[in-house]
């Protein structure tokens, strides 16, 4: 057990200073976890969205879609009621938050301009999610 600290030590002295920047941010982070997983979340989305190629999987996506959707409006009331987040911390949620909602826009463009691969179940998720935004 006495070489555990040293052990732990010894890994955060190989990390590179952005690695161990990062890290910092991490740890400072954690009683905001409802904001990191509303990024979490956000991405989920978007993969979901860029995993749709036919008809059928627009079908199957947009339930999945609509649920992960709530998670994230969920996130999103209980990220507000935490304590304010440190300047560099918010920073980095803005950031991270900022690409995950680009990444959604871009999956969400990218399948209106295939028109929902004529699924009208995922176009009116897809326009239901837009609005709330």
């Amino acid at each position: 057990m006495r070489y555990l600290p040293i052990v732990l030590l010894g890994a955060l002295l190989c990390l590179s200073p952005a690695e161990a920047r990062s890290e910092r941010l991490r740890a400072a982070a954690a009683p905001h976890s409802p904001a990191r997983g509303m990024v979490q979340t956000l991405n989920s989305m978007s993969a979901l969205l860029g995993s749709v190629c036919s008809r059928a999987a627009a079908d199957a996506a947009a339930p999945q879609l609509l649920a992960r959707y709530k998670e994230f409006r969920h996130l999103q009331t209980a990220a507000e009621e935490q304590p304010p987040m440190p300047p560099a911390v918010m920073e980095h949620h803005l950031s991270s938050m900022d690409q995950a909602m680009n990444d959604f826009r871009l999956a969400c463009a990218r399948l209106m301009q295939e028109k929902f691969y004529g699924s009208a179940t995922l176009g009116k998720a897809v326009k239901k999610i837009a609005q709330d935004f």
